[in-house]
């Protein structure tokens, strides 16, 4: 008898396992590493290698073969889980240095490394207290960074004694360093909350002090006995957590950030690679003014790169800003004109003059745009269209945060 179409779907969690996903590429082109079930009815998610010069595809980490159980996963990597739709378990994301020699991944609330380049490796846990959430290798592949009851945390992966914290919330227990708040991960797609130097150095963290948001209670009804589990959720036109920035140097050193949070609650997303200073991206409350920010890594200092302004909402790009080192022989132009006052530094043409349609380059990209002296690329959003995917209409409710969305599930 043939397998009806619910049955195959409800198998295969809606066709997904057995795909392959969350693909990383080694500079070099060597490597391709990962995540893909065994099977297309296996839901246990595993980390692979495909070596490109030849050969099958490698198997580096199971985690059957590691012990644990989805059981014993800590209470926010399941809220992260169920934020992003996962669909399958067992690893589910991994971090890498930027050669892609090492891998590092969570599970079961412990940590594991694994080499990529040699054959037949198999993950070593690395001895960080646990549950540990959210690992990340420095680029050079030599430390650690993650996070343990709200402090961000920093040991060496060749000796996991040498464990010291960056970011430490001093036994405030609703704030907590290096971890995205409910709007970033439910509504913005920022599932981080701290982002290493290039060169190992520093990071740059989130500190979110959730205080202000308000509190539900939100019973089992398949476990009446259960007292009911208290969630911050932030409700439309209620107080949000308040989210600061912080640079914090592995010398013990930090720096705040001053990302104008009055005017700019959401921290939208931010970028430090390409041998530049962190990239940070903003946006007002009304989601109607987004700012593109440079940091000073030495003071702190932020420096207002670009800013876009629309009467309706600005839509956020997935993707972008990312930077790219400076051209050879020189700077590049800076382009971080406003949307608004743009028009303004041009003479106005003659009446009757006829516009001139600038032509788009082949292979350009609608809403992208180069910006800042290190060629950094930032957001352009235009305004919704009549007809588009995602208009807005006269009266109709806005598609994000602040316009009411489902509680949290307990």
């Amino acid at each position: 008898m043939t397998e009806s179409f619910p049955r195959q779907e409800a198998r295969t969690r809606r066709f997904t396992l057995g795909v392959a996903r969350a693909f990383r590429i080694s500079p070099d082109g060597a490597r391709v590493a990962f995540l893909r079930t065994q099977g297309g009815s296996d839901p246990v998610t595993c980390l692979w290698v495909l070596d490109v010069d030849g050969g099958p595809e490698r198997l580096v980490a199971d985690p059957r073969a590691m012990g644990g159980h989805e059981q014993d996963l800590p209470p926010h990597e399941r809220a992260r889980r169920e934020r992003v739709r996962e669909q399958a378990g067992g690893i589910v994301a991994y971090a890498t240095d930027a050669d892609l020699t090492t891998a590092v991944f969570s599970w079961s609330g412990r940590v594991y490394a694994v080499d990529l380049t040699r054959e037949g490796a198999v993950p070593d846990e690395i001895a960080v207290p646990a549950p540990a959430l959210d690992p990340r290798p420095d680029p050079t592949g030599k430390r650690l960074a993650y996070v343990r009851a709200g402090a961000l945390r920093v040991a060496s992966l060749a000796d996991p004694a040498d464990d010291r914290v960056l970011a430490d919330p001093a036994g405030a227990a609703r704030v907590t360093f290096g971890l995205a708040e409910f709007i970033a991960a439910e509504e913005m797609g920022r599932h981080r909350g701290y982002w290493w130097s290039p060169d190992g150095s520093a990071l740059l963290v989130a500190r979110v002090d959730e205080t202000p948001v308000q509190r539900w209670h939100i019973a089992d009804p398949a476990n009446p006995a259960r007292p009911p589990a208290e969630v911050a959720y932030p409700a439309a036109g209620s107080p949000n957590a308040e989210v600061s920035l912080l640079l914090a140097r592995l010398d013990g050193t930090t720096a705040e950030v001053d990302t104008g949070r009055d005017a700019f609650p959401y921290l939208v997303t931010a970028c430090w690679a390409g041998g530049h200073d962190p990239l940070v991206v903003v946006q007002s409350r009304d989601q109607r003014t987004m700012r593109l920010l440079s940091v000073d890594a030495g003071t702190g200092r932020a420096e207002v790169l670009r800013e876009d302004t629309d009467p309706a909402w600005l839509e956020i790009v997935p993707g972008v800003p990312r930077g790219h080192p400076p051209p050879a022989g020189g700077r590049a132009r800076r382009g971080h004109r406003a949307r608004r006052g743009h028009r303004a530094r041009h003479p106005a043409r003659p009446a009757g003059a006829r516009r001139h349609r600038r032509r788009r380059r082949h292979g350009a990209v609608p809403g992208v745009r180069r910006t800042d002296r290190d060629r950094a690329v930032g957001l352009r959003s235009r305004r919704p269209q009549p007809g588009r995917r995602g208009h807005r209409g006269r009266g109709s409710r806005p598609r994000r945060r602040d316009h009411g969305h489902l509680p949290p599930r307990a």
